[in-house]
């Protein structure tokens, strides 16, 4: 990464050093793939094209593969769409967004707990929860183990259970256009920015991420090399972590020699130290720690470089699929990983999933005073589930088409599939002022009025303002 002339007139500090951390990031990454400058980049393009060309296809555009390389640059990805590329999303349409999430993502921490079904699936129900006495200090020999564990994987790839201090998501540098801005719009970017990071703490998401991520860590690292140890579920791990052979042999080497320890434990062996700093090999401790983040990142689901299609990052399409994309983003990262295998692990994912959906939803209409059936939840936490998410999205339409909406699996609407969330929000916002002074004078509030009071940023946060309508 290069620093710019123009980023010593950016009185913003935090933006211009996090920009060239992921400039220095993405280039570093390029270049171990043999690509260590924009000559040597535009040459693989012209190469690609060329070979198109020359298999009879229409090549595809430049503009196409500069915005699908966009994301190894520091800047936002460029969205393209129909021979049209747009270089990050306006800010405009960012603020809307913004305030949509403001609105309706006030108990985000309660969905997130949902992606431990994941890591129950993976480890065990047994070792899921001794990992979660360790991490809570209920079990001090484990957690010793495992806090030698947790260095050494730090040592590898970085702080864990930390990302929104490392990569700072509220500032939407991945999406965000950089091109100036009218001071207003700029002012309110700057406040709606530090109203998600203060969101991201009060729906507790961060504290569930966080622990989360360390533990989906732990669990990680003791799987693969336990699993190496006896050789077992090799095919399972290689294909779940996109672990090549080369990879494989060098790590199974590793633990024959002794250079990963065990412990036991309570009469269960667990992995103690890694010993990274005796590999003598770098490449392999980088490709493992990829692994790693690529694994995590899958039970803990976060998108990664090349996850999303470049329609969605345009102005359009981030509008249209805000809200949508992490169920579509789960079928290929957990629907179709586990489909693949259709093992105990697969069927874990499935039914824990369920079941963690249904229990984070019984709390969180507690919280809310919201009461429904047994049945109406249940079917609520199969929407909800990592693996199943994106059915209603398929079915729901279908029904409603055929007339049969009692069949319908979502119940926020007959055609929430095409509501665009902060068209929505800002419908109910405009409605507010109205809401909040029948509120005031004690009038009967309608339940236009109520979703109206409820779309105010903050006010769903822990089930408060659910609390004070009831």
């Amino acid at each position: 990464g290069t620093m710019q002339l123009v980023d010593l007139y950016n009185h913003d500090v935090e933006d211009t050093l996090h920009r060239y951390r992921r400039r220095a990031s993405g280039q570093a990454a390029l270049a171990r793939k043999g690509i260590r400058s924009r000559i040597d980049l535009d040459a693989m393009i012209n190469a690609a094209r060329d070979e198109m060309e020359t298999l009879g296809e229409d090549p595809l555009p430049t503009d196409w593969f500069d915005a699908m390389f966009s994301d190894f640059f520091g800047g936002p990805g460029w969205g393209y769409w129909a021979g049209s590329v747009n270089k990050g999303v306006d800010a405009g349409w960012g603020i809307a967004k913004d305030v949509a999430g403001l609105s309706l993502l006030g108990q985000l921490g309660f969905s997130q707990l949902i992606d431990s079904a994941n890591i129950m699936a993976s480890v065990g129900i047994r070792d899921f929860f001794t990992h979660s006495k360790a991490l809570a200090g209920l079990d001090k020999e484990l957690r010793d183990v495992n806090s030698a564990l947790m260095d050494d994987l730090a040592f590898l790839y970085g702080d864990i259970g930390h990302d929104h201090q490392l990569f700072r998501p509220h500032l939407n540098m991945d999406e965000l256009s950089q091109k100036e801005t009218h001071k207003f719009v700029k002012g309110a970017q700057g406040i709606t920015h530090n109203l998600k990071a203060i969101q991201a703490y009060t729906s507790l998401f961060n504290t569930v991420r966080g622990k989360e991520q360390e533990l989906c860590a732990m669990a990680l690292a003791n799987k693969v090399f336990k699993y190496i140890k006896a050789g077992e579920h090799t095919d399972r791990i290689k294909f779940d972590l996109g672990m090549d052979d080369w990879v494989f042999d060098k790590l199974s080497d590793l633990v024959r020699n002794g250079t990963i320890e065990f412990k036991t434990v309570n009469g269960k062996e667990y992995v103690h130290r890694l010993n990274a700093d005796r590999w003598n090999n770098a490449m392999l401790r980088d490709d493992f720690a990829s692994i790693m983040v690529r694994g995590q990142n899958n039970m803990i689901q976060k998108n990664m470089v090349g996850e999303q299609d470049l329609w969605t990052r345009t102005n359009t399409g981030s509008m249209l699929t805000y809200l949508k994309m992490f169920p579509l983003t789960a079928i290929p990262k957990q629907m179709m990983r586990n489909a693949r295998f259709m093992d105990n692990e697969a069927l874990g994912v499935a039914m824990y999933g369920m079941a963690v959906a249904y229990v984070a939803l019984s709390v969180r209409d507690a919280m809310n005073g919201k009461d429904r059936s047994v049945s109406e939840r249940s079917k609520a936490a199969f929407a909800y589930s990592n693996m199943f998410g994106w059915v209603p999205m398929v079915t729901d339409p279908a029904f409603t088409m055929m007339g049969l909406d009692e069949y319908r699996i979502q119940r926020y609407g007959r055609h929430y599939e095409m509501a665009i969330a902060p068209v929505e929000v800002a419908n109910r916002l405009v409605r507010a002022p109205g809401a909040v002074l029948s509120a005031v004078t004690g009038d009967t509030l309608t339940q236009s009025d109520k979703q109206s009071l409820l779309a105010i940023p903050f006010m769903r946060t822990l089930g408060i303002g659910q609390w004070m309508l009831n």
